[in-house]
C-alpha cells in the first residue's frame, strides 16, 4: 500500500470528488430536463424520460468523473469477514429501528421548519415515487441506487479513509451519504443507515451485505410503500381510525389487510431493532489509525457541505 497522505489532503480529495459528482448531476439533470420539456412539454413528459433524467447523468457521467477524482487517494487494505444469515437480520432490524429514528427526527424538524417558513415543505422521495411505475422503482430505486451508492460511499470512501480510523471512516462517509441527498426529509435516516452499513462494511471487508441490506430497505420504502400508496385509500385509513367500516368496500378488505399485516411486522422489527441495539453496542470494536484531524476543515469538505446545503434550502421551496 502506498504511504497514507496527510489527512487533510485525502479528505479533502475525496471531498472534491462528491462535490464533482453532486455539482455534474445537478447541471446536467437541469439540462437534460430542459431538453425533454422542450420536446414533449411541461405536462406530457414520459415516465421513462423522468428516470433517465434522474439517474443517467449521475451514472454515466458524473459518477465516472467523482470517482477518478477519489481514486488518486491510497487505499487501506480491507478485513475479511462474513455475516450469517442470522447476524444478517440481526444487523437489517437495528439498521430499521435507526432508520424509523432518523425518519421521524426528520418529520419533526420539518414540522419546525415547516412553521417557521409559513408553508409546506413537500418530500421529494414520495413526490418522485407517487404514482410512478413499481416495476421501473425496483430497477432503478431497488437494484441500481444501492449498488451505486454502496460502491461509493462504503467501498471507495471508506478504504480510503481508513487509514485515520474507522470511527472517523464511518462517520465521514455517513455524513456524506446523507448530504448527498440534497434534501432534510432523507439527510437523519440515510445518516443513521450510513453508520450501521459503514460498520458492517469495515468489519467484513465485503460489500455485499450493505448492498443487499441497502436494496431491502430501498424496496421496502420505494417499491412496497409505492403499491400501498396505490392500493390503500387514505380515506379509508381515516375511515376505518373512525370507526366507519361501513363505508369500506370489498375491493379495499384484502389491500387493507395486507396493510395491516405489513405495519404489524415493521413495528415488531423496530421493537427487535431498539432491543438489538442496546445488546449490540457493547460488543462494538473500532480500530484506532493516524490521526484524522483535517477530516472535515478542508476545501474539499467544506465545499461539498456548502453545495449539500445550498441542495437542502433549495428543497424547502419546492
Amino acid at each position: 500500500m502506498e504511504k497514507a497522505w496527510n489527512a487533510k489532503k485525502a479528505f479533502s480529495r475525496l471531498g472534491f470528488g462528491a462535490l464533482a459528482i453532486l455539482v455534474i448531476t445537478t447541471v446536467l439533470q437541469g439540462i437534460f430536463a430542459a431538453i425533454v420539456i422542450g420536446v414533449f412539454g411541461k405536462n406530457h413528459i414520459p415516465e421513462m424520460a423522468k428516470w433517465v433524467i434522474t439517474f443517467v447523468p449521475m451514472y454515466l457521467v458524473a459518477v465516472p468523473i467523482g470517482l477518478s477524482i477519489m481514486k488518486k487517494v491510497p487505499e487501506k487494505e480491507r478485513n475479511q469477514g462474513r455475516l450469517t444469515v442470522g447476524e444478517f437480520f440481526i444487523y437489517f432490524c437495528i439498521g430499521y429501528f435507526w432508520l424509523t429514528i432518523g425518519n421521524l427526527l426528520g418529520i419533526n424538524l420539518l414540522k419546525v421548519l415547516q412553521s417557521i417558513l409559513g408553508h409546506t415543505i413537500s418530500n421529494p422521495i414520495e413526490s418522485f415515487l407517487d404514482g410512478k411505475s413499481v416495476w421501473l422503482s425496483l430497477v432503478f430505486v431497488s437494484i441500481f441506487a444501492p449498488m451505486v451508492e454502496e460502491f461509493i460511499f462504503r467501498k471507495v470512501l471508506i478504504d480510503r479513509m481508513r487509514v485515520y480510523g474507522d470511527t472517523a471512516a464511518i462517520v465521514v462517509s455517513a455524513l456524506m451519504f446523507g448530504l448527498f441527498h440534497g434534501n432534510f426529509s432523507q439527510f437523519f435516516y440515510a445518516f443513521f443507515l450510513g453508520i450501521l452499513f459503514g460498520y458492517i462494511y469495515t468489519i467484513t471487508g465485503k460489500l455485499r451485505y450493505s448492498v443487499m441490506m441497502h436494496m431491502i430497505v430501498n424496496f421496502l420504502g420505494g417499491v412496497v410503500g409505492s403499491l400501498f400508496l396505490k392500493y390503500v385509500n387514505q380515506d379509508v385509513l381515516t375511515d376505518l381510525s373512525l370507526g366507519k367500516i361501513a363505508n369500506i368496500t370489498p375491493g379495499q378488505i384484502l389491500p387493507l389487510i395486507l396493510y395491516g399485516l405489513y405495519t404489524v411486522i415493521i413495528f415488531i422489527i423496530i421493537i427487535v431493532g431498539l432491543i438489538l441495539s442496546i445488546v449490540k453496542a457493547k460488543t462494538v470494536v473500532l480500530e484506532r489509525g493516524e490521526s484524522p484531524r483535517g477530516a472535515i476543515a478542508n476545501p474539499g469538505m467544506i465545499c461539498f457541505i456548502i453545495a449539500s446545503g445550498i441542495m437542502i434550502i433549495i428543497s424547502f421551496t419546492n
